[in-house]
């Protein structure tokens, strides 16, 4: 009998314990589980805004893409260009146009004086403008006679400007961007005109250690590139009094 009760109340306690064991782990698991829920809801919360600050960001470079691919135009790159004339300058130019031949060039320019050499089909042509005689003077190298103009019956020799006329007004442009131009810091601008013969875009890569353009191009509608002007050699502010005194063994008439 007491054999029995005791069985009875080992068996009593041992259902008891593991009861009590079971609640336990139950309490443990519901506390384990409520912890895993926090955790993984704290997580869930920084994923969703660690994705809103990766979306901000993202849209942030989509639009600064957008504004780079549309050029945004912001007229204080227009005004970082001072477009002072220096007190000289001389370049060197290579003109291609659609269906003709190359064209090269070389300008010296310093006041109102200039001298624009202009080389075609193996021949060089110059053209001086004395300021001080008034007198312009044409002739071709290589040859002993050549040609002078009184500046008031010369306007065809007016001083010419380095500098392509740069509009300005932001509004014209439907580009207008910083870039680089062969490791050149330049200010990129675009724009098109239409006329009986069709659109054409122009497309100025302007110095901004120079004020003035370094290439210019001219697109057709078909993306044909119809003319191009590139200057290379600049320099500014030297002494070119010299290319203004027409050659001595040239006689001009």
């Amino acid at each position: 009998m007491k054999k029995n009760l005791a069985l009875l109340l080992i068996l009593v306690l041992i259902i008891f314990t593991v009861s009590c064991s079971s609640d336990d782990e139950k309490k443990e698991e519901t506390k384990e589980e409520t912890k895993t829920e926090q955790v993984e809801d704290k997580e869930e919360s920084k994923e969703k805004e660690e994705k809103k600050e990766e979306k901000k960001e993202e849209e942030t470079k989509t639009e600064e893409v957008k504004k780079e691919e549309t050029g945004e135009k912001d007229l204080s790159l227009l005004n970082s260009l001072n477009f002072e004339r220096p007190d000289s300058i001389s370049y060197k130019a290579t003109i291609k146009i659609m269906g003709m031949s190359e064209t090269k060039m070389s300008m010296y320019i310093m006041g109102e004086n200039y001298r624009l050499e202009n080389e075609m089909e193996g021949k060089v042509n110059v053209i001086i403008y004395n300021d001080d005689e008034g007198m312009s003077y044409s002739y071709v190298e290589g040859e002993n006679v050549g040609f002078k103009y009184p500046s008031q019956d010369n306007a065809a020799f007016e001083t010419p400007e380095p500098e392509i006329d740069v509009e300005q007004d932001e509004d014209f442009y439907d580009v207008l961007k910083r870039d680089k131009l062969d490791g050149k810091d330049v200010i990129y601008g675009e724009f098109s005109e239409s006329d009986s013969e069709g659109t054409f875009t122009t497309k100025m890569w302007m110095s901004e250690e120079y004020q003035m353009p370094l290439k210019v191009q001219i697109v057709n509608e078909a993306g044909e590139v119809f003319s191009e002007m590139n200057y290379t050699d600049i320099v500014v502010n030297t002494d070119l009094s010299d290319k203004f005194i027409p050659p001595s063994n040239v006689s001009f008439e």
